[in-house]
């Protein structure tokens, strides 16, 4: 059985990411999903990619 973390949303059909490299603390990891959820309702925003160099 597979227990990875699953989150449900209504907001997307398919959610690939956000990637990040570590856990991040508690008031980053709000604001990157802050910042991901306007993207996400976007219907014109399809991806944004960054090297990890």
């Amino acid at each position: 059985m597979d227990h990875r973390p699953r989150l449900a949303l209504r907001l997307v059909e398919a959610l690939h990411g956000p990637i990040i490299d570590a856990v991040p603390s508690l008031d980053e990891s709000l604001a990157i999903w802050d910042a991901t959820v306007p993207l996400l309702r976007s219907k014109v925003f399809f991806e944004l990619k960054r090297g990890r160099g």
